[in-house]
């Protein structure tokens, strides 16, 4: 199988992971948020930082450092794994003896034993880092994408038995728990590879010397990601936290789906192709083209939706975030754009370019956030989205420097989707002036959906009829046992 054929069947299952996993815990999100208030997400969302925060630390980039180098050997992965084993086992105890301290910052006692039972992540999720890096790089998304589907299904009926019990927040934190121990678990079915008690001080060397600059655009992404809700649980507490956790949810899970889908298979691919330009440049093209195509009137139509989208979905205590959902995205649009500037630097070594790149991203964030807070969450939602629009042309710059991009025919594929967005959006809007007072909430939440799919597959379909056959032809090639064949000169 080709290494065409071989990163389209890696998007399609990875397609499969982020429909089918976002799917699964937002329809738990939805049950959980009629049994649990925003105070309970907001101890959650806030308790989330620490955590992953500290968990950057655990995974060290060695995850992304596997998968990029091209010349792998057995004594980087076993390095890899008890590195990652012995950093968790701190980790844990770390959070456990900090906990107490960030509960008092926050003037939240009950923040610290969720804090630290949230600790016990840590060494959970070390157990299957490594195997989970070694079948990105051999593009086994179908193993991943099982793999996903079984923890968030676990993980669901966790979270959703406790809410039964009045568990309160330990719902939350069990669903978590009990999500990434499943997924540890079935990653050691799926990789063939065990650990063994080796350990090289030359070939962490060689790991760290790209893991270091990995782990510092982590700390950064997380950072730019995250920042918002850490200072607005700090500074208006846990129940504006909460509504915008729940807002933030939306975006993660629709980030997943629409965007992650492909750029879980971009790193690797790029790698594969580091020493061809124009492949690269192709590639790029096409991830950034086929992940507008659907993420453009997604967000668009969340947008104009959320104000019956939200009530619906998670009962009417809630309208209160509608402005956040509505501002994230239009966000996610951005983002959607921005994410294939990263394995693109990363494919080609250039690890430092993508660290100093991400303290700009870093940097703008914080400030944005430091300066919104004080009017509220919807004001810190905006600063997000003009802090991306402004850092995104340097990001797309860097890639520039690297692959030589031609920016007009880059600009060129997203004119149709973006044109059929906003006609889009016009006829849903327009459907809602139409039919709000002839149609309960739920019947007119369908209706102008199907308006918004009908009109944008028909300014497809008329106007980009080529990009909606290339679109099918690639997912024929994903779902086909051997695919179609490519031509010789048919580029990756």
């Amino acid at each position: 199988m080709s290494l065409r054929q071989k990163a389209i069947k890696g998007v399609f299952w990875s397609g499969v992971q982020n429909w089918g996993a976002s799917l699964i815990a937002t329809l738990v999100l939805f049950v959980l948020a009629r049994f649990l208030g925003e105070e309970e997400f907001g101890l959650l969302g806030i308790a989330l930082v620490f955590i992953l925060l500290m968990e950057l630390v655990l995974k060290q980039g060695f995850g992304q450092a596997l998968v990029q180098k091209q010349e792998l050997e057995p004594e980087h992965v076993h390095t890899a794994f008890w590195t990652g084993m012995v950093l968790a086992v701190v980790m844990t105890v770390l959070g456990v003896a900090t906990a107490g301290v960030v509960a008092a910052v926050y003037d939240e006692p009950a923040l610290a034993p969720v804090i630290r039972w949230l600790s016990l992540s840590f060494v959970i999720g070390a157990l299957g880092h490594t195997q989970h890096a070694l079948l990105r790089r051999e593009l086994a998304f179908k193993s991943l994408a099982i793999r996903q589907l079984v923890a968030a299904i676990a993980g669901g009926v966790v979270g959703i038995g406790m809410a039964l019990a009045e568990c309160g927040v330990w719902s939350l934190v069990g669903q978590v728990l009990a999500t990434g121990a499943v997924g540890s678990f079935v990653l050691w079915i799926a990789c063939d590879w065990r650990p063994q008690p080796k350990f090289s001080g030359r070939h962490l060397k060689e790991l760290w010397s790209f893991g270091i600059f990995a782990m510092g655009v982590n700390f950064l992404a997380f950072l730019t990601r995250r920042f918002d809700m850490l200072l607005i649980g700090l500074c208006l507490g846990t129940g504006p936290a909460g509504l915008y956790f729940i807002g933030f949810r939306l975006l993660s899970a629709m980030l997943q789906v629409f965007t992650h889908t492909v750029a879980a298979v971009a790193l690797p691919t790029f790698s594969r192709i580091q020493h061809d330009p124009q492949q690269m440049r192709n590639a790029f093209y096409t991830a950034t083209q086929m992940t507008g195509l659907i993420a453009f009137p997604a967000f668009v139509g969340l947008a104009a939706l959320a104000p019956e989208l939200v009530p619906v979905l998670f009962g009417k205590g809630w309208d209160a975030s509608v402005p956040v959902v509505r501002v994230l995205a239009l966000l996610g649009i951005i983002q959607a754009l921005v994410h294939f500037t990263g394995p693109v630097i990363l494919a080609k070594g250039k690890a430092s370019w993508r660290f100093g790149l991400g303290c700009l991203d870093a940097l703008a964030q914080v400030t944005a956030v430091l300066f919104a807070v004080q009017w509220g969450i919807v004001a810190v939602a905006v600063a997000c989205a003009v802090r991306i629009a402004l850092t995104y042309p340097v990001f797309l710059l860097g890639v520039h420097r690297l692959i030589t991009l031609d920016f007009a025919a880059y600009a060129y594929r997203s004119v149709v989707p973006v044109v059929g967005s906003l006609l889009m959006a016009g006829a849903v809007l327009g459907a809602k002036w139409l039919l709000a007072d002839l149609l309960a909430p739920p019947l007119l939440l369908a209706t102008c959906i199907a308006v918004g799919v009908l009109v944008y597959s028909l300014v497809i379909f008329l106007f980009a009829r080529p990009l909606a056959n290339q679109t099918l032809d690639l997912l024929l090639l994903a779902v086909m046992p051997g695919g179609p064949q490519p031509s010789e000169e048919e580029p990756a």
